[in-house]
């Protein structure tokens, strides 16, 4: 039932001992977490000139917490030289229906060491109002969002510095 009025529609003549199957996908977009919905299905069906209903018994299912996040770069840093500093400025949306804490993780096949931070006047930039982002939740190979409300993005700034290796000359360089 949506708003007082049923969804129907006719199957058609199904023959003695045959079965159809008929799938219904609800989205649930605007309920509070905890909402309960109840899961009664009602099918009326005629035989003979006679109506029957029967209907479900299914138990209620409650919303609950869907988590997920996307992440959207918004500049990167061109290719850079040894001993230059590298900044990728990102941001980091919260695709869930609960308010969440993101927590980032990274892998370098150079062994860079990144410090994240929350850009928090979203300039994009790197700058003294800038608050480094540290691991409260637990993960050893990142770092933790603060708590980012569902549909909502907080920006970040990820910054690391190419260091002094053995070189093969004036090539050696990452991106």
């Amino acid at each position: 039932n949506t708003s007082g009025n049923p969804i129907v529609w006719n199957s058609g003549t199904i023959n003695p001992s045959g079965s159809i199957t008929i799938t219904i996908v609800l989205n649930v977009n605007s309920l509070s977490i905890g909402t309960v919905l109840n899961n009664t299905i009602s099918v009326t069906y005629t035989v003979g000139g006679q109506t029957f209903t029967i209907t479900s018994n299914n138990p209620p299912a409650a919303v609950g917490v869907v988590r997920g996040w996307s992440i959207f770069p918004t500049s990167l840093s061109s290719t850079k030289e040894i001993e230059d500093t590298l900044v990728y400025a990102m941001r980091l949306k919260n695709t869930g229906n609960s308010k969440d804490i993101g927590e980032l993780s990274y892998s370098s096949t150079k062994s860079l060491l990144w410090t994240f931070f929350k850009d928090v006047n979203v300039n994009g930039l790197l700058d003294g109002g800038d608050t480094q982002l540290t691991d409260a939740v637990g993960s050893t190979t990142g770092v933790d969002v603060d708590s980012v409300t569902a549909n909502d993005s907080v920006k970040i700034i990820a910054r690391t510095f190419v260091p002094v290796v053995t070189t093969d000359g004036d090539q050696d360089i990452t991106t």
